[in-house]
C-alpha cells in the first residue's frame, strides 16, 4: 500500500510540473498569435484601409489561439459597441489564459484606444501595441525556455522526495 501511494505522490508532483509547463507554453502560443493578429490588423488597416470592425471579422477564424476575436465579432454583430464587446470577451478569456498582469492589461486596453480614431491614427497606434507585445513574447519565450524544464524536474524531485517519506 505504501508503495503506491509513493509511486502516486511521484506521478502526481511530475503531472503537476508538465501543467505548470503546459501554462508557460500556452501564454508564448497566445502572445505570438497576439503579435501576428497586430501585424496582420495593423497591414490590412493601413495597406488596404479595411475599417478595424471588418478585418476583425475577417481575421477572427485566423487565429485559434485567439477565441475572444470570434467572441467579439459574434457581439458585434448582436449590436454590441466595439470597445465593451472587446473588453467582455477579453476578460471571459483572461480567466482560462496564463497571461501576466501587464500583459492582460495591454491586451485589454488595445482597442478601446482605436475605438474613435482615423486610420492613420489606429495604424500607429497597433504599431506601438505590436511593439509592446513583441518584447512579451520576447520575455514568455525567454520564461518558458528558463522555467519550462525546471517545473517538471523539480516537482518530480519533490515527488520522488515525497514518495521516499511515504515509503
Amino acid at each position: 500500500m505504501r508503495t503506491a501511494a509513493a509511486v502516486f505522490a511521484a506521478l502526481a508532483c511530475t503531472v503537476y510540473g508538465a501543467y505548470l509547463r503546459t501554462g508557460l507554453m500556452k501564454r508564448v502560443r497566445v502572445l505570438r498569435e497576439l503579435y501576428t493578429f497586430l501585424r496582420e490588423a495593423h497591414t490590412r488597416i493601413l495597406c488596404l484601409r479595411e475599417p478595424f470592425p471588418q478585418m476583425l471579422a475577417s481575421c477572427a477564424e485566423s487565429f485559434p489561439a485567439l477565441p475572444f476575436l470570434r467572441d467579439c465579432t459574434a457581439a458585434c454583430a448582436a449590436g454590441a459597441a466595439l470597445p465593451e464587446a472587446w473588453c467582455a470577451a477579453v476578460r471571459r478569456f483572461l480567466r482560462t489564459c496564463p497571461l501576466t498582469k501587464e500583459e492582460a492589461k495591454l491586451l485589454s486596453a488595445c482597442v478601446p484606444a482605436l475605438a474613435a480614431a482615423d486610420a492613420q491614427r489606429i495604424a500607429e497606434t497597433l504599431a506601438l501595441y505590436t511593439e509592446n507585445v513583441q518584447m512579451c513574447v520576447r520575455r514568455a519565450e525567454a520564461q518558458q525556455e528558463a522555467w519550462g524544464k525546471l517545473c517538471i524536474r523539480v516537482c518530480g524531485a519533490v515527488g520522488v522526495l515525497l514518495g521516499i517519506l511515504i515509503l
